[in-house]
């Protein structure tokens, strides 16, 4: 009779791998998403994803943060994706220290936009 090895945590070795190839498949699709979206106020979509930022439009809706859910179910982090703006890093901390953007913080483009982001 085979028993699935344990490791020193008492941990199924099986269980470890499927983890980890959980968190390798949701890691890229977090990144693949800031690769192919860019920052939403600024356009710009040559940054390097850890200038990029998740912000939920709704923050009553959210369940956790986009970079605490890697070892979610892929579709969770899907759905809760698609409820987020993304944002620069500038961006993102601008709107929470005034609540307002008009016009993009960034050093980088210097970019105007006018009016406010629709919040829902």
């Amino acid at each position: 009779m085979n028993f699935p090895m344990k490791n020193r945590n008492g941990r199924n070795e099986c269980e470890l791998q499927r983890k980890h190839r959980l968190h390798l498949i949701n890691r890229e699709i977090i990144r693949g998403e800031k690769r192919h979206r860019g920052c939403e106020l600024c356009g710009r979509r040559d940054l390097a994803p850890h200038l990029l930022n998740f912000h939920h439009r709704n923050g009553s809706k959210k369940r956790r943060k986009i970079c605490h859910m890697i070892n979610s179910a892929t579709a969770t982090l899907i759905d809760e994706i698609a409820q987020c703006h993304l944002w620069c890093r500038w961006s993102h901390n601008h709107f929470h220290r005034t609540g307002e953007i008009k016009t993009c913080p960034c050093a980088f483009c210097g970019r105007q936009k006018g009016g406010m982001i629709d919040e829902p």
